[in-house]
């Protein structure tokens, strides 16, 4: 029985979350975020005794964590021997794998838990599995030859230095270690580490990046390149001296080329860098194909084309495999795939074979032999591992397909054989998969035979017209719409083949819809229109197109009161803002929550928005800008600011000026700003009588009263009480500012008339 002794123990060991949902209720099997329960906690920390009492009072020692480790996996990890013998009595399945692909003998040998091993191995569950291998191609016998372990397991009788990992761990290359590699060397290059390389990752970056080397079979190159960079001690001394693989001797002179290139091409690939959003850019294909021009070679004359854009929705893994089947035809192609904040790539190879890259994946992964093994991976490292998987089973998911041009003509089929309708996951109809596959013929044949289920919908209410969208097929939409398909179709979200083009950024199919009788402000379930869409999804081309049409409602306002000029200030798409200031928009509009156009700036492209939008909104709009900039420090936006003439001396709401804010946040350089350009330094709040040298002074702030008085504040004014700034720091007990205060030259005391 648990007691309150071991309660006590589990609030020291257990995460103050995970212990707070299990007392005072009981659920000793409720999970974390990362889907550990209190049995996987005392697995790796050793408690056994603990562990055996709540195991007793229903916690269950089978549960896998997202990461697919069990508790023995965790105990193996820490070595905790008597612990491990338990386990393997008590559980169902002591061999199961986690997300990884390695049992628990995997995970103990690569932690230096030999005596782990030992006994594991005399289980007759891990003998069975010794040659299973993980997700990178390694069995438990190839580790134990990495680490040179085989004097310990002489009944093995294998001939270790024969295999050709003989003394060759696994370098771990996953982004968290690369990107900061990367980051201190900008750092000790005096260069801004964490603008250029992001420190949330880089993932679309790096999933991109290896497809440049993959296509032209330089895989290998690629990840030398990563292990290269990951064998840097830190050091600016040793990349003079650091030997270069024979490999990359071919393209780099020195250790410091192969930094600047790989920081290069990574900024430029990955969505969120300070080079992408110079030049708005960002993962949609049009985009794609832009970055790649930015860095291929003087003599690569590959072209990068788009194949299919598929924008973000739910789907489950029985979807995602039915997608793979299709993907399948194109070998030579590859799928930009992204979700639950994280992005891959997996190559298309002939037979119905998968290369599959993620940045934050510790190495190589083997390549899978079918869609349904390179799903299961997909969905145990991407998304349960990241806890993005819904309580349905689905997960949100965007892909994009490629193909260079040089690789296999555009219209080269495998052989695919869709699935009967019946045995279709993403309830694909005949007439869907005529569209997907670009088949003329099948696509006449089909309207012949069934001309009624020209709008049939698949699992997301995609009709077959909404996939020519999404492929920017422009001759079978015309087909299509001539042949009755309803042009304004909704899917499960409400949006038409229109919004869904738009999404893809595919200028010609909206383009073509438009033309052919397309409602271009038809709002989807969440009220947002094709404009909307067209400018939260930074699609300036299209926001050209759809602005300068007769009947566009260019401020129609969501279900939240956004307009697109908001959604697109909001993500910080400038060109589209520019774009659209100059239309006869609405800039003073609020949303439902009385913000304007200046507080759904993203502080991340604030200084290149904000003089857009001074220039262009009323002077009455411009205050909350403002405060936001004094609020987060942003000297270099107020300095901006003022450039384009907005006054230092505006007051909020409360009758605050941005110096009262900054002088009692005791901001010394925003102060410096403010008092460099403002016209009342000894303004006061009409309320209480506040003025900036009392609001320092109240809060202690002895610099910025040093400062003020300095730029001549008075302090003999007095707040509503008839206190001066002395009297209330004496209140305060801030002795200094008293000191200071009672020194200084004072007039008599002047009231302030309220």
């Amino acid at each position: 029985m648990v007691t309150e002794v071991d309660i006590e123990q589990l609030k020291e060991i257990l995460p103050e979350d995970l212990f707070t949902k299990i007392f005072p209720g009981g659920n000793l099997n409720v999970v974390d975020p990362t889907g550990k329960t209190a049995v996987h906690y005392l697995a790796f920390k050793g408690e056994q005794h603990l562990l055996e009492k709540i195991v007793a009072e229903g916690a269950d020692v089978n549960k896998a964590a997202n990461n697919g480790n069990t508790p023995l996996h965790y105990a193996c990890q820490t070595g905790a021997i008597s612990l491990i013998q338990y386990l393997l009595k008590n559980m169902n399945n002591p061999s199961a794998t986690n997300s990884e692909g390695q049992t628990a003998l995997q995970v103990a040998l690569e932690y230096d838990a030999t005596i782990s091993a030992i006994i594991l191995l005399k289980h007759p569950e891990f003998k069975e599995h010794l040659e299973d291998k993980d997700i990178y191609g390694r069995s438990a016998l190839d580790i134990i030859a990495e680490y040179q372990l085989e004097d310990l397991f002489p009944s093995l009788n294998v001939d270790f230095a024969e295999r050709p990992n003989y003394g060759k761990p696994l370098v771990d290359v996953s982004q968290s270690v690369i990107n900061e590699k990367l980051r201190n060397y900008l750092s000790l290059h005096g260069r801004m580490s964490d603008e250029l390389i992001d420190d949330n990752g880089a993932c679309n970056g790096w999933s991109f990046l290896y497809q440049l080397y993959e296509d032209t079979g330089q895989e290998e190159i690629f990840y030398q390149l990563l292990e290269f960079i990951e064998s840097w001690d830190g050091e600016i001394e040793s990349l003079q001296k650091m030997e270069i693989p024979a490999p990359l001797k071919e393209k780099y002179r020195n250790a410091q080329e192969i930094f600047e290139q790989t920081i290069n091409d990574l900024i430029v690939f990955h969505h969120d860098s300070i080079a992408v959003n110079e030049l708005d850019l960002g993962y949609k294909q049009k985009w794609r194909q832009k970055q790649y021009e930015l860095v291929k070679g003087k003599n690569d004359t590959r072209q990068l084309n788009s194949l299919l854009y598929f924008p973000m929705h739910y789907l489950n893994q029985k979807q995602l495999i039915e997608m793979f089947h299709y993907f399948s035809q194109k070998p030579g192609s590859f799928v930009d795939l992204g979700g639950a904040g994280h992005s891959v790539s997996v190559t298309v190879m002939p037979n119905e074979k998968f290369k599959y890259f993620d940045s934050n994946a510790r190495g190589k992964i083997q390549v899978f032999n079918s869609a349904e093994e390179l799903v299961k991976t997909i969905v145990n490292l991407k998304f349960r591992e990241l806890n993005m998987i819904q309580p349905d089973g689905t997960f949100e998911v965007r892909m994009g397909v490629y193909q260079f041009s040089d690789k296999i003509t555009l219209d080269e089929k495998s052989g695919f054989t869709p699935p009967p309708l019946h045995n279709s996951a993403m309830l694909f109809s005949p007439l869907h998969y005529a569209v997907l596959n670009k088949d003329q013929k099948q696509l006449n044949i089909n309207l012949i035979e069934n001309r009624k289920g020209i709008n049939q919908n698949d699992a997301m209410g995609f009709s077959a017209l909404t996939w020519a969208g999404c492929l920017n097929d422009v001759e079978s939409i015309r087909y299509l719409v001539e042949s009755g398909a309803d042009i304004n179709h909704a899917d499960n979200f409400g949006e038409t083949p229109l919004i869904q083009a738009i999404r893809c950024n595919h200028i010609e199919a909206v383009k073509k819809l438009i033309a052919l009788g397309a409602d271009i402000n038809q709002k989807d379930n969440i009220g947002q229109t094709p404009l909307n869409h067209a400018a939260k999804n930074g699609c300036f081309e299209i926001v050209g197109l759809l602005s300068n049409l007769e009947g566009i409602k260019l401020d129609e306002p969501d279900n939240v009161g956004q307009t697109p000029l908001m959604n697109a200030v909001e993500k910080g798409y400038h060109r589209v803002v520019k774009k659209l200031i100059k239309k006869d928009i609405n800039l003073e509009a609020e949303d439902n929550n009385k913000k304007t156009v200046f507080e759904h700036i993203d502080k991340a492209s604030v200084k290149r928005m904000a003089p857009l939008l001074v220039k262009a909104v009323p002077n009455s709009k411009r205050t909350a800008l403002f405060f936001n900039a004094v609020n987060n420090g942003d000297v270099d936006l107020i300095n901006t600011l003022i450039k384009n003439g907005v006054s230092v001396d505006i007051k909020d709401g409360d009758g605050l000026t941005p110096l009262m804010y900054a002088a009692f946040y005791g901001n010394i350089e925003m102060t410096k700003a403010l008092l460099a350009h403002t016209q009342e330094i000894n303004a006061f709040v009409e309320v209480d009588g506040t003025t900036a040298l009392i609001a320092a002074a109240s809060a202690g702030k002895l610099e910025v009263v040093k400062l003020l008085l300095k730029a001549g504040a008075d302090i003999s004014l007095v707040n509503k009480q008839g206190k001066t700034a002395q009297e209330i720091a004496q209140d305060e007990g801030h002795d200094e500012i008293v000191t200071l205060l009672r020194s200084s030259k004072r007039p008599d005391h002047n009231i302030i008339p309220f």
